[in-house]
This record gives C-alpha cells, sequence and structure tokens, in this order.
C-alpha cells in the first residue's frame, strides 16, 4: 500500500503523509525502503537500488584486484552479502518474499548493521587503494586470483534488483488504484447517515405518510477542544460528562450521536460552526391518519435478513419498509444514506475530517387514492358493521384502468405504534383483537363470494352457450338432484339469465351449473382472475381458492356431483378477496381485466415526475357477448336485490351476495355488495364485504354511500395534482 500511494515524486509534505506513515510497521528498519518510496517516490526507490548496484559491483571488482586470496574472498563475500541483503529487502516490500528482518543497507535504520556494512566497506576499499599505491610488488596477472563466480553472482543479483524495480512500477500501475483504495479504507472511518425517507400522499398531493421535523446531532468529540465542547454541551443541553459518556458507549466507532433536536435548535447549533459537530436530519416517520390507512400503507423498521438478502447494498440496521405500500415500494422511498468520515491513526484516534457524503432523501410517491372519499367509505363501513360484523372491508377502483380510488380495512391498526419506539404493549392489544386487525382485508382475507360469483357464472353461459340467455326457466323454491335438495333464497318464479342475475335466483343458478359442468364454469372463472392474485402493488396477497374436480383431493375433500351445484351460487370450493370480486366485476362491466394498483407517480428531487406504468388492461375473449349480463347486472338497481342503488344520480348496475360462512359471527353470513357506475360506460367499481351480519343488505349501504358522495365530488377526485 505504502510503494502504490508513492507514485513518481512520493508522498512527503502532502496532508495525509504522516497518518500513512503511522500504519507501516518497522518503518525505520524491515520496511525502510517502501517508507522511502511513499515520502519520495518510485525514483528515490530507483536511485537507492542503483546505488546499492554500484557499491555491490565496485567490491566484486575490488575482488579481481586483490593482493591476496584472502582479501579478494573478502572483497567478493562483502558483494554477495550486499546483493543478498538488498534483494531479500527490496523482495520483502515488494511482497515477492516475508519479512526476514533483513534491512536494506545504509538505509534502514539499524546502527549496529550500518557500522558493520561502513566498516567493511572501508576495509575493501582501503584494500583496494593498498593495491594501486603498490603496483610494483603485485604478482603477475596470471598468478591473481579471478574469483569469477564472485563477479556473476554480483551481476545475477543486480539484475534481480533491476527487474524488481520493474515490479515496482507494475505493482503501482495495475494494482495503484486497488492498493490506495485499501489504504484509504484502513486510516479511514465512517458512518452511515441515514436518508429521509420519502413521503407518501394521496393523488391530490395530501401527505399519508411523513417525516416529523427534527435533526440529529453528530459529533466527533476528538476533534474538539475543551472550550468547543462545552459551546457544544450548552447548545445541546447536555453537560460535557454526558458527551464523554455517550462517546465512550458509541457504536459508530469516533462518531457519537448526541441527541436529536429540532430545527430552529439545529439552526442555532449549526450557526456556531463548531468543526467535529454535524447536523443531518433524523428519520422519524409519522403517519397523521393512523388507522384509516395501517394496513395499506404499512410502517418501517430495522431490515431483517431476508431485506439484506434483498437488497444487498443496505447498511446494517438500515431503516426500510417492512410491510404495505412501505415495503412495496421500499427501492423507491428509502433514498440514499450519505456519509461522515474521518482519518484516524494507527490507534484509532480520530486525526481529521475525511469526507461528508450528504444523503439523498427518497422520491414521493402519490398514490391514486383520494383521501376524502377513503374517510367517508370508512365511515359507511364502520357504521354497516355495527350489525355484528367482526371485520369489513370495501375497495373503489376505476374500471377503465384499475386505478385503486379508495381501499379500507376495517378493523385495522395505527402504523405509528410502530415507531420509533415500538409501542409493544399497545401492539399486543391491537393484535389480539377479533377481525384480524393486522390484515389488510381487501387483499388477504378470502371468504366464500356468494352470489356476487353469479356473474361468472353467467359469463360461463354466454361463452358456453347451455341456456339461452331471453329463456325462461321454472325456477320455485328448490332444486333436487340425486336425491338432494338444494334450497333457494325466496320462492321465485319462472325467470331468463337477467332476471336471475337481478334477483340472485339460486335455483335458476343451481340449474345452470349442472347444465355447464364444473371445467366451462372454472376455464372462464380463471379468464376473470378467480383463483389467482389480482397483481395489486402491496405485498402478501392471498390468491384465493378455485377449487377444481383434480385439486380438491389436494386438501383433504372430494368433488361430490353437488359442489358443481353449489360453486353455481359461489359457495363450495371456492373463495376469493374483495378486491379479486371488484376485478371480475369491473372485468364483466366493461369486457376488460384491469390490474389493480395504489402507485400513480414518482416525484423525484429537481421536480421530476415519473408515472408508474402499469399492463394495459387485457380483453376478455368473449367481452361482446357480456351484455345480457350487464342486463341482469342494471335490473339488480332497478327491480331486484340492489334497489337502494337506484338512489345515485347515474345508471348503475350490481351484484348483491350473501356467503354462508360458518366462522361468520351472529348469523354465519358474509355480506357481500359489488356495483358498477354508469352501467353503459363504467368509470367507478364499488365491492364491500362484511363478515357477519347477515344477508347482503349490512354491504349495500356502505357502497351506496360511497358511490353517491363520489359522484358528487367526481371532477375533483379524479383532478390530479
Amino acid at each position: 500500500i505504502a510503494l502504490a500511494w508513492g507514485g513518481i515524486s512520493g508522498q512527503a509534505g502532502q496532508s495525509l503523509n504522516l497518518v500513512l506513515a503511522d500504519y507501516l510497521p518497522a518503518r525505520e528498519t524491515d520496511l525502510a525502503y517502501a517508507s522511502l518510496i511513499e515520502q519520495w517516490g518510485l525514483r528515490a526507490g530507483i536511485l537507492a537500488v542503483l546505488a546499492a548496484a554500484v557499491l555491490i559491483w565496485r567490491a566484486a571488482a575490488c575482488s579481481r584486484h586483490a593482493a591476496a586470496p584472502i582479501a579478494s574472498l573478502a572483497a567478493g563475500g562483502f558483494a554477495v552479502l550486499l546483493a543478498t541483503e538488498v534483494s531479500v529487502s527490496v523482495a520483502a516490500n515488494l511482497g515477492l518474499l516475508p519479512t526476514a528482518g533483513v534491512p536494506f543497507p545504509l538505509l534502514s535504520s539499524g546502527g549496529s548493521a550500518a557500522a558493520v556494512h561502513i566498516a567493511f566497506a572501508g576495509l575493501v576499499l582501503g584494500q583496494r587503494s593498498q593495491v594501486e599505491r603498490h603496483q610494483l610488488w603485485l604478482p603477475p596477472n596470471w598468478r591473481r586470483p579471478h574469483p569469477r563466480l564472485v563477479r556473476a553472482t554480483a551481476l545475477v543479483l543486480i539484475a534481480g534488483l533491476i527487474s524488481m524495480l520493474g515490479v515496482g512500477w507494475q505493482l503501482q500501475h495495475s494494482q495503484g488504484p486497488e492498493l490506495r483504495a485499501a489504504g484509504l479504507t484502513q486510516m479511514t472511518r465512517c458512518v452511515t447517515l441515514p436518508a429521509v425517507r420519502g413521503e407518501i400522499t394521496d393523488r391530490h398531493g395530501v401527505a399519508l405518510a411523513l417525516n416529523r421535523p427534527a435533526e440529529d446531532i453528530w459529533t466527533v468529540p476528538k476533534l474538539m477542544s475543551a472550550t468547543q465542547l462545552r459551546r457544544l454541551a450548552t447548545l445541546t443541553g447536555l453537560s460535557v460528562a454526558t458527551i464523554h459518556r455517550l462517546a465512550a458507549a458509541s457504536n459508530d466507532g469516533p462518531f457519537v450521536r448526541l441527541v436529536t433536536v429540532s430545527p430552529a435548535q439545529a439552526a442555532r447549533i449549526n450557526a456556531a460552526q463548531l468543526p467535529g459537530v454535524w447536523v443531518t436530519p433524523a428519520a422519524r416517520r409519522y403517519y397523521p391518519y393512523g388507522a384509516l390507512l395501517g394496513a395499506m400503507l404499512g410502517w418501517t423498521g430495522v431490515a431483517t435478513a431476508d431485506d439484506m438478502t434483498r437488497w444487498p447494498d443496505l447498511n446494517l440496521g438500515a431503516i426500510v419498509g417492512r410491510s404495505g405500500l412501505e415495503q412495496e415500494y421500499d427501492p423507491v422511498l428509502r433514498g440514499t444514506d450519505g456519509q461522515l468520515c474521518v482519518y484516524v491513526a494507527a490507534n484509532g484516534d480520530p486525526v481529521a475530517l475525511s469526507r461528508t457524503v450528504a444523503p439523498v432523501a427518497g422520491s414521493t410517491l402519490r398514490l391514486s387514492i383520494d383521501l376524502g372519499l377513503q374517510q367517508h367509505f370508512a365511515s359507511a363501513l364502520s357504521t354497516a358493521m355495527r350489525g355484528g360484523a367482526d371485520m369489513g372491508s370495501g375497495v373503489m377502483m376505476d374500471p377503465r384502468d384499475g386505478q385503486i380510488l379508495a381501499m379500507v380495512s376495517t378493523p385495522s391498526y395505527d402504523d405509528n405504534l410502530y415507531g420509533p419506539p415500538v409501542q409493544g404493549a399497545k401492539l399486543d392489544q391491537v393484535s389480539e383483537q377479533s377481525g384480524a386487525p393486522m390484515l389488510e382485508h381487501n387483499i388477504q382475507v378470502a371468504a366464500p363470494p356468494g352470489s356476487t360469483f353469479k356473474l361468472a357464472v353467467a359469463a360461463a353461459n354466454v361463452t358456453h352457450p347451455v341456456l339461452p340467455p331471453d329463456l325462461v326457466i321454472p325456477t320455485g323454491g328448490s332444486y333436487d338432484l340425486l336425491g338432494h335438495t338444494f334450497r333457494n333464497w325466496s320462492v321465485l318464479p319462472p325467470q331468463d339469465l337477467p332476471q336471475a342475475i337481478a334477483w340472485s335466483n339460486d335455483v335458476y343458478f343451481y340449474k345452470l351449473a349442472w347444465g355447464l359442468g364444473p371445467d366451462r364454469i372454472i376455464d372462464t372463472a380463471r379468464q376473470l382472475g378467480v383463483g389467482q392474485p389480482t397483481g395489486i402493488d402491496l405485498p402478501g396477497e392471498s390468491a384465493g381458492y378455485l377449487g377444481t374436480p383434480a385439486t380438491v383431493g389436494q386438501i383433504g375433500a372430494t368433488w361430490y356431483p353437488g359442489s358443481t351445484v353449489l360453486m353455481g351460487i359461489g359457495q363450495g370450493y371456492i373463495t376469493a378477496t374483495p378486491l379479486q370480486d371488484a376485478r371480475w366485476t369491473s372485468a364483466v362491466a366493461t369486457g376488460g381485466l384491469v390490474t389493480p394498483h395504489l402507485g400513480a407517480v414518482i416525484e423525484s428531487g429537481g421536480g421530476r415526475s415519473t408515472p408508474v406504468a402499469w399492463p394495459q388492461p387485457q380483453r376478455l375473449p368473449f367481452a361482446a357477448q357480456l351484455g345480457p349480463v350487464r342486463d341482469g347486472m342494471r335490473q339488480a338497481v332497478t327491480s331486484g336485490t340492489a334497489l337502494a342503488l337506484g338512489s345515485l344520480p347515474v345508471a348503475a348496475g350490481a351484484k348483491t351476495g350473501t356467503a354462508e360462512d360458518p366462522g361468520a359471527p351472529v348469523t354465519g353470513d358474509d355480506a357481500w355488495m359489488s356495483a358498477v357506475a354508469p352501467i353503459q360506460r363504467p368509470v367507478l367499481e364499488a365491492t364491500a364485504f362484511l363478515h357477519g351480519g347477515g344477508g347482503s343488505e349490512p354491504a349495500t349501504e356502505p357502497v351506496r354511500a360511497a358511490m353517491a358522495y363520489f359522484f358528487a365530488h367526481q371532477q375533483a377526485i379524479m383532478s390530479t395534482k
């Protein structure tokens, strides 16, 4: 690392030189050569090696002119000693050999070794000068020793040294950036500055999830004088002793997060311009509407192991979305964390500020939800639940493109209970309440859809004609099949398909289902999205269940002839979520299967807005044949089971449903209502589900009230920010 930092001219005089040198062990002895290059560059290292090569060669040359064999061996031995020591030292500094305590002659700070080398050099050079003064007494050239092996060894070692210089050059150029980065990492300590999470707003920009205004005060006490520490203590309201105690207990190395303060107090601290003190935005999530949007928005918390696997770039302890939209759009909302870094000495003490990378706030997510419509729908559902239901849910959707305008789940939970700090006792109380308040009922609760599924059965009939839609058939109060009697909810007269939809005639649909058979019903239902996730941008969506004669055995059941008849009225081996119900109702009304979605626009810094892309509606292959089914939905409002919707200012179509559900309180029935309006060119779909309460009536009034509110404020609701 030291060699890579040196470059050509070295780091002497640079601000980081002393800090870098502090990390180099044995820099005066074993690694003196690396220290030389780090300070004065590769050119100094080349000069040192060349100087050593000259000295080695001079000693080798002296061995040729020695007056006696013992003098020749002494000079040759000195040449080999120098060459070996220089070679081993340079190779160790280059990482080619392990360090072995061998210094670089006359360069390393070793007094005894230097004294021996200088004395030996003096003897050899003195012997050479003695020879030159007494040329007359020298034996003939042919009789003097010729230690060719010494000179050859010296030449080989000198060549090796020159090649090592090439290795040093190669190291600086090929591994230089990597090694310099490693050096910086070694001498730098950083702390993560969390980015401010982006807001979540409704379609008009009203904040539904935001951040409380607060600032964190960070400091590195060891970069501050005693006077500055006292000034900081005064500004933060802490004592100097408390600051030192927090520093000693800090898990962030030399950094200490002292306190979270108001923006006004943070401004005063900033104005003081104290060294080693930083003010950063604090991440404190806040949900102003609490349980109204609880399960939909979700909450944030410390990243789990699964989160770290999904997003490998997360820092340990990062705050991420843990459920709902907070989780689904976490990469958008989270932003980019910043960093606060200082240089530290080898003992860990901070010595200077390294760099500060400001965090980048997350983007704002604008939803398709209208807050006013959400509040009105939630109020109507809560009123309807007084009849005995323990849970209720409802969704309002644009059937043309799938954007969700309101989505209510009750009972729910207040996201603010997840803190910080987490209010564990209150969360335990909420989770123990009846009605599964921790679930988003529209997508995570699947129940028998009852008569609302008759729309899918009717669609199967127009696709695979069994009973002509205009054919009037006898119905009555019951239907007998193979010795079993299936009851109607009332004794009804002969009816055709639209009338049977309008009056939710069970006997008609018993007969129709038996004529169609399970395969045709199931095939059409799948094309309407039954038994599969809708694809909404929320985690944890249930697929519901659509059993077949071939698959019910997997749940330990048997498909009997009566199973086909029961499927005709939405009972038996079928469950659906309210959102799935809303989706197939929209598909029957418009002829297109949409992907429901909440995310509308992502608003980034600089005023950039990017619409969230969603799939176009899938045109149903039997869309052109659904007229009789829509006629039945319209008749349900004008003369059938959904008369309450007749007060709407537009012509609506609907399908009511009552489903037997042994788990439902009071009566053991679930109430369903799905409606669209205007029926000819729908712009709104509304579905309500009440777990318990009996009959379809409890679900009808919330739909009526919410649809009336929508059409009274349609222009304002459908406008966007």
